[in-house]
């Protein structure tokens, strides 16, 4: 594998402010946010505040303010019997996740396919090929930061960034799936396929081709998550 092939793009999308610009807060927020997508702290996870003062090398408030914020995005739950833990991941949450992004991203994809540039699907070819070698390495990790890149720049080189600010306040709750869904390579096959077909579409500007491809990306999610609910109940709710 060449290495340089991962530093082409960063493999973030740019929705959070200047790292220079935030707060401590702010920082402890990001980082908790993405521990709790990624599963690097599950559902039901004890969240003690003096370990993460520990960890994050700050006072109290900012990880308090992070918490409170946390919460109101329904990834936190702090009660005053059980204290603050990690929450489970909503299902009521997540279908709404997946009915607004299939509303948004059928537009976004009809649109783009009428005006995006050579050089814009040769990006999103780009991605698609750094997903193939990060499955091939078993970058999983790699795999699900370029499946959010992908996705990101459809947004942009459509010219809605703030759509896309707008639908990923919501799509936290899919994304937590997906970081379940990861380890299972049929699954990330699959999306790499899911992915090739919009490519294609996009490459030939057919906005009917396009729109047929991200649906047929989209569409399994509900039956994918029943399953996983009664596989991995553990990680899952289905009343808030």
């Amino acid at each position: 594998m060449k290495a340089t092939k991962w530093t082409k793009k960063p493999l973030e999308p740019n929705w959070f402010r200047a790292e220079e610009e935030k707060s401590v807060a702010d920082k402890v927020y990001d980082q908790l946010r993405r521990q709790i997508v990624t599963l690097q702290r599950r559902p039901r996870d004890p969240l003690r505040e003096k370990l993460l003062v520990d960890e994050f090398g700050t006072s109290r408030t900012p990880v308090r303010e992070a918490c409170l914020r946390l919460q109101r995005d329904d990834l936190v739950c702090i009660t005053p019997k059980s204290g603050t833990f990690v929450a489970p991941i909503w299902i009521p949450l997540v279908l709404d996740a997946h009915f607004l992004r299939m509303a948004a991203e059928t537009a976004v994809i009809k649109e783009l396919s009428v005006k995006i540039s050579d050089e814009q699907v040769a990006e999103l070819a780009d991605i698609v090929e750094r997903q193939i070698e990060a499955r091939k390495a078993n970058e999983l990790a790699v795999f699900g930061r370029l499946d959010e890149l992908f996705h990101s720049n459809l947004y942009e080189f459509a010219g809605h960034p703030h759509a896309r600010r707008a639908v990923e306040r919501q799509k936290v709750h899919w994304d937590r799936i997906r970081y379940v869904a990861i380890p299972d390579m049929q699954h990330t096959s699959e999306v790499i396929h899911d992915h090739n077909a919009i490519v294609e579409a996009l490459q030939k500007r057919d906005p009917v081709l396009a729109e047929r491809a991200v649906v047929e990306h989209l569409r399994t999610l509900p039956d994918y998550l029943e399953g996983l609910s009664r596989s991995r109940p553990e990680l899952f709710e289905t009343k808030m």
